[in-house]
């Protein structure tokens, strides 16, 4: 049993000293075969089980660096740039969350299909 995935992808070339407008269409099938089904979930599972507590301790951090912004626990370890900012470790925190979720949905799901 072959699984087909069409995505179909544009993007258009302009050329401003031309004039020109061409537009390219590109079409990507990606083929699983059957028996790299149950590695594929695997896979997705494990990714999913490995991700979810790299979360956790981005939460972690992200609350740390919050109290630190009330002084309320010790200094954070980092000072300056982007990591210094409790937002960006929530958000960090959040993305993998995100794609530990729908990578478990989806091991689930061709578990049953």
């Amino acid at each position: 049993m072959v699984a087909l995935f069409p995505f179909e992808c544009r993007y258009s070339v302009y050329f401003i000293k031309c004039g020109l407008n061409w537009t390219f269409r590109m079409r990507i099938r990606i083929r699983v075969a059957g028996h790299r089904k149950e590695a594929t979930r695997a896979a997705a599972l494990t990714g999913s089980m490995l991700l979810t507590p790299v979360s956790l301790g981005l939460f972690s951090l992200g609350g740390w660096r919050l109290l630190a912004d009330m002084d309320v626990t010790a200094r954070f370890f980092i000072d300056r740039g982007p990591l210094s900012h409790w937002q960006t470790w929530l958000a960090l925190a959040l993305i993998l969350q995100t794609g530990a979720y729908f990578l478990s949905r989806f091991g689930e799901n061709s578990r049953e299909g």
